[in-house]
């Protein structure tokens, strides 16, 4: 059970996350003005900061045995350089099947370019990992073969639906909350105490 600190910073996190997500509605068309106070509160109420991704992609498979993972995602409804940082490891839309989710490692944005990535207006640069949990790209991989920025070439910020902070592995019990950049580990600590549920993410993959 998560501290009286923790659960405060989370409702405050669940607040302005309503909000964000409310004016996303709004500016999408999605609701009316009127509507605005009362999705919010709807969302304060029974919405969650979470959902679960399984991925069975070779470019994250680390545990020997595992056949794929499973993983916690915090929902990030308004992506920026702000709220995604290098490191981070993102669940985004496939830039050639948008239907479809991905799981790479976020390895530069436009306000931290360096070489040798070339990026334009709300363009980041998502690598493939070796090592799920680790800093550790895959390198190793020839070009045709990676399927990420090497291959489709940068995407577009907003393509990111939401950062992975803990992931359970599916052929074998194995959990570990997810190595991002620090300072977003450090973000996502009361998200991962309040609505972190080991025995449904253990269950949420069943094989036919």
């Amino acid at each position: 059970m998560a501290s009286l600190p923790t659960t405060l910073r989370y409702l405050s996190m669940k607040f302005k996350y309503s909000l964000s997500t409310a004016w996303k509605s709004y500016a999408q068309g999605q609701i009316r003005e009127r509507e605005f106070p009362a999705t919010v509160m709807q969302n304060l109420r029974h919405g969650k900061m979470t959902f679960l991704h399984t991925t069975f992609e070779k470019e994250t498979t680390k545990v020997p045995g595992a056949s794929g993972h499973t993983f916690l995602v915090r929902k990030i409804p308004s992506p920026t350089s702000r709220t995604v940082r290098a490191n981070d490891l993102v669940v985004l839309k496939d830039p050639n099947n948008p239907s479809n989710y991905i799981v790479r490692r976020l390895a530069a944005t436009k306000s931290n370019y360096t070489k040798p990535f070339v990026l334009g207006k709300n363009q980041c640069w998502v690598l493939a990992d070796k090592l799920c949990w680790e800093l550790v790209d895959k390198f190793d991989l020839a070009n045709e073969e990676a399927y990420d920025s090497r291959t489709f070439g940068p995407v577009n910020i907003n393509n990111i639906v939401g950062r992975a902070i803990y992931a359970v592995s599916i052929g074998r019990l194995y959990h570990e909350t997810v190595y991002n950049n620090l300072h977003s580990v450090i973000e996502d600590f009361p998200v991962v105490e309040v609505e972190l549920n080991i025995q449904e993410m253990e269950s949420y993959y069943k094989p036919s």
